[in-house]
């Protein structure tokens, strides 16, 4: 009986070996993570310390945006251009102006220049008043139409707008 092999004492001790090697993977498992989290740690240091050390550029951002709508009489487009080439994309301390669109009104003359406001207050429509040369007592307060999609500052150039143009060219 002694050269008989028990198969239940065989299937133990595959079992411990098998355990033994599960162990060994968990153990290399372990490690590589262990490894990777003291990795990534490193990168996210090295990232921290470029950003903290890093060049710092300040940049001037204006204290009020205005988006400007220019309605013009059909006669008038190409002093409309000329003030929509003044207005786009002008940036100073105080003021950042986008022209947003610009429409003709067909059939309508119009005779005076004014500087809609869609906000109460008027200070960013006065100041875009001021930019292309146009009097304070020109600006009005009228509520938007549609309050998602309203520009800041409305334009309405009229007849008179040439003269205001041209002096305002002249000091360009």
């Amino acid at each position: 009986m002694s050269n008989k092999i028990n198969k239940f004492q065989t299937s133990k001790l595959s079992n411990l070996s098998r355990v033994k090697a599960f162990l060994r993977k968990l153990r290399y498992a372990g490690y590589l993570a262990i490894m990777l989290v003291t990795a990534y740690s490193i990168y996210e240091i090295s990232f921290l310390i470029k950003l903290t050390s890093g060049i710092t550029i300040e940049k001037q951002v204006p204290a009020s945006q205005a988006d400007v709508e220019i309605i013009y009489s059909k006669g008038n487009l190409l002093n409309a251009e000329i003030v929509a080439n003044k207005l786009a994309d002008y940036r100073g301390s105080d003021l950042a102006i986008s022209v947003v669109g610009m429409e003709a009104l067909e059939g309508r003359l119009l005779r005076k220049t004014l500087v809609i406001s869609r906000k109460k207050n008027t200070k960013i429509a006065q100041m875009v008043a001021e930019k292309i040369g146009i009097d304070n007592s020109k600006v009005v307060y009228r509520a938007p139409i549609d309050k998602d999609m309203s520009p800041t500052v409305t334009l309405v150039l009229g007849e008179d707008l040439p003269v205001y143009v041209q002096e305002k060219a002249k000091e360009i």
